[in-house]
């Protein structure tokens, strides 16, 4: 079990480093050597790993709910998960994790994308986040217990870049937001979710996007005719601008080209019609006789209405095991700080809470300038510099490879 937690600690931190990848394969070819791994227990262990890299590739596991929720995963196209979801996989096959614990876990780990997504968060800031999240979930209590609410309550706490995009947030970015500038990919992946919910008798709006046998349809249309903008009325330039590609202003449709920028009647009542249309999108459409900014609205909620049930925030009531805390000296043996997580620090007699290593000595720095400047200054522009000061701290930002601004003259090494 040593050898086995050992082993996958070592494998994690060489894909922390996110080396390139023209420079991957001898990197880990030294790596392996270096750390005197078996050959023949590595090609096994590969072997087995990418077994189950063709199932996320192809959706082609034994489990045919969560082959639908990869093709998904597959759509949004962030490949950064994929190391999480191997170990995922990896732990039903060895019977750690139930099948419904992994349902739910691939599902999470897709609304969070999503929601992330339509909120214009990062998918870089995930990249070290997902290659050591297994390792993260074990750490709170040394076990896979308890998995799947341990997995809710990491993403639930995470902020800034990593946060997990709340259902006030959500809806907001969701109704607001450009929808039709999203990539084609992304864009398929809405209106699937939204014409198929979670019904077994889907239709595979994928594979008729892909031939173009459906395209996307502005319903009030780009360019406004004459009739158009008597409908609208007054404001119908404000309209235009703010709701032309906004979710609830586009659908799914076989006849774009025959809607073109025809008035809105015209377009429910002819013979390919929304009235007539086989999408259940376009069925809903057609329960309006106009189309104004009130039916706009209208549809906007309905829609927003559906995504809090698609795409469902999680809740969960685990709260790591509180650990004592344990206060030392940094004058103590440095090697004893290897591995540890810094929660306060307490200087001159104050407690103050950090959340890492950076952030204490980001305040004590802090501290040291409001209490003599001087000092500083004086140690940027000394000539005989015995302790090796003048290194990080200086007046010239380009010295150093990340930085923290006093005042905007004096600057001091950040990843010292």
């Amino acid at each position: 079990v040593y050898h086995r937690k050992l082993k996958f600690a070592l494998f994690t931190d060489f894909f922390l480093q996110a080396p390139s990848m023209s420079k991957l394969y001898f990197i880990f070819k030294d790596y392996v050597y270096t750390n005197n791994i078996k050959i023949d227990i590595l090609l096994k262990e590969l072997y087995e790993y990418s077994v189950l890299y063709n199932n996320l590739l192809e959706a082609n596991t034994k489990i045919k709910e969560l082959n639908i929720i990869i093709k998904r995963l597959n759509q949004l196209d962030i490949s950064v998960i994929r190391p999480f979801l191997l170990e995922i996989l990896k732990m039903y096959n060895k019977n750690m994790l139930d099948k419904k614990s992994v349902l739910s876990i691939f599902s999470i780990t897709e609304i969070y994308i999503f929601r992330r997504l339509i909120c214009d968060l990062p998918t870089n800031a995930l990249n070290k986040f997902y290659a050591s999240l297994h390792r993260d979930i074990v750490k709170y209590d040394n076990s896979i217990n308890r998995y799947l609410e341990k997995y809710i309550y990491t993403l639930l706490s995470k902020k800034d870049r990593l946060s997990f995009p709340l259902d006030k947030e959500f809806i907001k970015e969701l109704s607001e937001k450009n929808i039709y500038s999203l990539n084609k990919k992304n864009k398929v992946y809405i209106f699937e979710r939204f014409e198929n919910g979670n019904t077994k008798e889907d239709k595979d709006i994928y594979s008729h996007c892909e031939d173009r046998a459906y395209t996307i349809e502005h319903i009030m249309p780009k360019k406004l005719s004459k009739i158009w903008k008597q409908e609208l009325g007054s404001n119908y330039e404000k309209i235009h601008n703010k709701w032309l590609n906004r979710l609830a202003n586009l659908t799914l449709t076989a006849y774009n080209s025959n809607y073109s920028n025809r008035p809105f009647s015209e377009k429910k009542n002819i013979e390919d019609g929304y009235k007539n249309s086989g999408i259940k999108l376009n069925q809903y459409i057609a329960k309006f006789d106009k189309w104004t900014l009130d039916e706009l609205k209208e549809r906007d909620k309905y829609l927003c209405n559906q995504a809090l049930t698609l795409w469902e925030q999680p809740v969960t009531a685990y709260k790591p095991p509180k650990v004592e805390d344990t206060i030392i000296s940094l004058s103590y043996n440095s090697n004893f700080f290897i591995g540890k997580e810094i929660t306060a620090f307490i200087y001159k007699g104050t407690e103050q809470q950090v959340s890492s290593w950076v952030e204490m000595f980001e305040a004590i720095l802090n501290s040291l300038v409001n209490f003599d400047e001087k000092i500083f200054y004086d140690i940027a522009n000394k000539e005989d510099d015995e302790y090796g000061l003048k290194v990080y701290i200086t007046q010239d930002s380009s010295k150093l490879r990340e930085f923290i601004s006093i005042n905007n003259k004096l600057f001091i090494e950040k990843k010292y």
